[in-house]
């Protein structure tokens, strides 16, 4: 794994330094009071600020009394958290909570989605992520447009082809493939991206037909999974009034057992092949 993510060390630092209080055995407020803070400033610090600052957590290391190693591993965690993504260029002109999913996505080794009326991001070609903003979103600034079709193909540029690429299984249903998102022709050109992203290895694509009823899971999600255990799995769920987070075990495990029963109702990758080539077939040049 060489993609690094600042946003899943920012996670990573809030996780390690609510463990050492709990190791320490004091409440916030009993931290807070020792180090003349406020309670909400150790909170903060415990919840993955975006850039952490290296004063604040090295006083709270000296009220753990934490040493050498562990001191210097937390510290790296820190310099890393620090740093800039390849999205912060955008990142006025994206969503909090969209920025937070590309900086998990970013060093995801594999990523479980279920989408059920749209082709997801990380398979969009860029005429039809162009149709579906403006669809969405019909009175926004051409710029802004333009810089989030340039987040949606970063991202794939970054995630699917580079020298770590993660895996992605997609399960989408069939209005997806069917919905003249941008026209004929864009959902043409759209069909046959997925026909050359299905040829990548590290990409597996199924349809779940109009024939197999009543979805058998509710969507969309995407469970995100990481390399490191000290990082666990996290489901991004977007809903109309916002993002949601689930970490959870119990919840995420559901969510993992959901995606199995959407692939087994699905068709066969050969299948979903099959049917993506006919709907080509059947549309203009």
């Amino acid at each position: 794994m060489t993609r690094i993510s600042p946003t899943l060390r920012q996670r990573r630092l809030g996780m390690v330094l609510r463990e050492l209080r709990a190791e320490d055995g004091r409440t916030a407020a009993e931290v807070a009071a020792a180090l003349g803070w406020t309670r909400q400033k150790v909170m903060r610090l415990e919840a993955a600020p975006r850039k952490p600052i290296v004063a604040e957590v090295i006083k709270l290391l000296d009220a753990y009394g934490v040493e050498d190693p562990r001191r210097e591993e937390i510290l790296q965690l820190v310099s890393q958290a620090r740093e800039r993504g390849w999205w912060d260029t955008y990142r006025t002109q994206i969503s909090r909570d969209y920025d937070a999913y590309i900086g998990l996505e970013a060093e995801a080794v594999s990523l479980r989605t279920y989408e059920l009326s749209n082709i997801p991001g990380l398979l969009q070609t860029a005429g039809y992520a162009r149709a579906l903003i403006t669809g969405r979103r019909p009175g926004l600034d051409p710029a802004d447009v333009d810089a989030r079709v340039r987040v949606r193909t970063g991202r794939q540029e970054h995630l699917l082809t580079g020298p770590s690429p993660v895996h992605v299984w997609a399960v989408i249903g069939e209005g997806a493939v069917r919905r003249e998102v941008g026209g004929r022709a864009v959902l043409r050109e759209q069909l046959e991206h997925l026909l050359k992203m299905m040829e990548l290895p590290n990409v597996i694509l199924q349809i779940l037909p109009f024939s197999a009823g009543a979805a058998p899971a509710k969507g969309p999600f995407v469970v995100i999974d990481f390399a490191e255990r000290s990082d666990p799995e996290v489901v991004y769920l977007e809903t109309p009034g916002g993002a949601m987070w689930i970490e959870d075990p119990e919840q995420v495990g559901q969510f993992l057992r959901d995606h199995v029963q959407l692939i087994d109702t699905s068709l066969t990758e050969d299948h979903t092949r099959r049917l993506i080539a006919r709907l080509v077939g059947e549309l203009p040049r």
